[in-house]
């Protein structure tokens, strides 16, 4: 891609526009310079309120991030700041269609939801390949403990926010729910380095819920 290049380079761009203006080059072109900058994309697409009283927040979730957990914490601080006198009845997590993405992105997001020290998934190798490990969440939620949770699934829910919608539920920290299974892409990946400068990923155990029909 032409366009992509070193954060704070600048790039030339001329291009076509149907408009009265003059153009700026002799060939009929508008000619401008753009400044290179990193482009962080957030995985929360959208945040907002439902129910008649605007008293339910509503949070859709479209990926996992290294910044998902911040971002998720971030729409619900936001929610709960701007929420009508009595605050907010409960929260949406819209998962349907995620495909996931970082194990730790997932982590971090249900730390935003679930009680403090819950363990949230256990990942292990193949039998004599390395040791169990579960990660658990490591901060106070977020979301008020008292205020419902719903998390929406469908077919296109995997991996990582299987995770997340497996640990809400195994905790009774919420209801999941979706008319048909999650896709069962529950595998978690890690890369390991090799002699020659080269990685390579391997495989480890997926979630139990992967795949899973909520309720």
């Amino acid at each position: 891609n032409l366009l992509r290049g070193e954060p704070g380079s600048s790039v030339l761009v001329e291009f076509e526009r149907d408009t009265p203006e003059a153009p700026t080059t002799p060939d009929g072109l508008f000619r401008v310079e753009l400044k290179r900058k990193q482009v962080r994309m957030s995985d929360v697409k959208l945040v907002t309120y439902l129910g008649e009283r605007r008293d339910v927040g509503y949070i859709n979730l479209a990926g996992f991030n290294a910044l998902a957990g911040r971002q998720v914490a971030n729409a619900i601080l936001g929610l709960r700041a701007h929420a009508p006198p009595g605050g907010l009845r409960g929260i949406v997590l819209d998962l349907r269609g995620n495909p996931g993405g970082l194990l730790e992105g997932a982590v971090e997001v249900a730390t935003a939801l679930v009680p403090r020290e819950s363990p949230v998934v256990s990942v292990a190798g193949r039998p004599g390949r390395g040791e169990e490990v579960t990660y658990a969440s490591a901060s106070d939620p977020v979301r008020p403990l008292s205020t419902p949770l719903v998390l929406l699934v469908n077919r296109g829910t995997a991996s990582a926010a299987e995770i997340v919608a497996g640990a809400v539920q195994d905790l009774d920290a919420g209801v999941v729910m979706g008319s048909e299974r999650s896709f069962g892409k529950g595998v978690v990946q890690k890369v390991s380095p090799r002699s020659g400068g080269t990685d390579w990923g391997r495989a480890r155990a997926p979630p139990a819920h992967a795949g899973a029909r909520w309720r």
